[in-house]
């Protein structure tokens, strides 16, 4: 019972509500949107693994291993660096540091960039129409959700905009996921 209980205390603490995943308040149909992405993703990728075991190319099974493994890395770090500041929300806890050390030094979102190449390592491992529109569409959730982020972030952080003009967003020099003001 005393799990259930620290359960609600901790979705109250990220801002969750059943009004909000009614009317999107805390950017909840983000957060379901990602959610439905990685776990179609994760399945398919299973699904393929259980048919195909892993008669790959040597370079497939390279690079996917090598891509899930750096994505695992940093989504796992980034985790720990935001620490107490943590909320799968695209809307910031109340009362949260803005983090902008460890990953967060050379990132604005080294989760979201970790979520990215990991779908690559799945892609890779499938190398399929599928995976390759489930890239996209999840890279689209997530260019969203952290550009909504980033409107309140600026909001209640004053330095969070020169924060934004010295650090990418996602990935350095790629336009789409780099929108440094």
């Amino acid at each position: 019972m005393s799990r259930m209980i620290n359960l609600k205390n901790l979705f109250s603490e990220w801002g969750f509500t059943l009004k909000g995943l009614k009317d999107n308040r805390c950017g909840e149909w983000w957060l379901a949107g990602q959610l439905s992405i990685i776990v179609f993703q994760i399945m398919f990728f299973l699904i393929r693994i259980s048919k195909t075991g892993f008669d790959l190319p040597l370079a497939n099974l390279i690079f996917s291993f090598l891509m899930l493994l750096t994505g695992s890395f940093i989504g796992i770090n980034g985790f720990i660096d935001l620490g107490k500041s943590l909320s799968p929300l695209p809307e910031p806890k109340q009362g949260s540091a803005l983090i902008t050390n460890g990953l967060y030094k050379h990132c604005r979102h080294p989760i979201y960039q970790a979520l990215i190449i990991l779908s690559i390592g799945m892609l890779l491992y499938c190398m399929d129409l599928l995976n390759i529109i489930l890239l996209v569409l999840l890279s689209i959730v997530l260019i969203g959700k952290a550009k909504r982020e980033e409107v309140k972030l600026k909001s209640i952080h004053n330095l969070y905009k020169s924060y934004m003009e010295k650090t990418p967003a996602i990935f350095a020099r790629v336009p789409i996921f780099d929108w440094r003001d």
